[in-house]
């Protein structure tokens, strides 16, 4: 009897999409010289993940066959209007998916971003 011993998921890719709830929104000041708008905001959301999951330590990746599995993410963030058209923001998402198949449980990496915008 060959026993297989499962080794953690390597994501390949994900990609999701939700809905961004803003009911935080409010102005700051420095000195009287400028007044500043920021936004905070909820993220809930699903989507899709790639995984790829080798039975042994040691196996490499190219021959292991990839797995689609759903994906449910929730975040929170805080966008800061810095100048005209100018945005600093930042972000926490935490995803939330399925572990290796027949172990059980779920995998619930996390990413923090921060970012610059520009409105038109």
């Amino acid at each position: 009897m060959t026993e297989t011993v499962r080794v953690a998921d390597t994501q390949l890719w994900h990609t999701n999409f939700g809905i961004l709830w803003s009911p935080f929104y409010g102005k700051t000041s420095f000195h009287e010289s400028a007044i500043n708008y920021f936004d905070m905001y909820l993220f809930g959301g699903a989507g899709m993940v790639v995984t790829k999951t080798p039975q042994f330590a040691n196996q490499p990746l190219s021959e292991v066959q990839s797995v689609i599995k759903p994906e449910g993410v929730l975040g929170a963030g805080i966008s800061f209007y810095v100048f005209d058209g100018g945005i600093i923001r930042a972000d926490y998402r935490q995803f939330i998916f399925q572990k290796v198949e027949g172990v059980g449980g779920v995998a619930n990496p996390s990413e923090v971003s921060l970012g610059f915008g520009w409105l038109f």
